[in-house]
């Protein structure tokens, strides 16, 4: 999750350098289109846009992931939040924020409601 830019994006060089393809994620369509765009060259890239802060988005991204990409073998995720600031600044809720995005991704099993 988050391959379009940084980290991911670099990740996502790397397994197409080793003969893989990849499905790179982003948070905005033109976001995934650009990184499809700068790693075409080198193998085959699939995009997805999903905000991993939209439960809905995500739903929808496990749902593509799940029907087109079953085979997958790698899961990176790099979706990040930059709040450049120092470190004693962050209040509470920026670490909230980070775990919420960072904590289950899109591929982990979600509780069945209660009944």
């Amino acid at each position: 999750m988050g391959g379009t830019s940084g980290m991911g994006l670099a990740i996502a060089r790397h397994v197409l350098d080793a003969a893989g393809s990849v499905v790179v994620t982003g948070r905005t369509p033109s976001g995934a289109e650009d990184a499809t765009a700068a790693l075409a060259d080198s193998g085959r890239v699939t995009a997805l846009a999903a905000d991993l802060n939209d439960a809905d988005a995500v739903e929808r991204l496990r749902a593509d992931l799940a029907k087109d990409h079953a085979d997958a073998a790698l899961l990176v995720n790099a979706a990040g939040v930059f709040a450049p600031k120092p470190f004693v600044d962050h209040p509470y809720a920026d670490y909230d924020r980070y775990q919420a995005l960072n904590g289950p991704s899109p591929s982990s099993p979600r509780p069945s409601p209660a009944t």
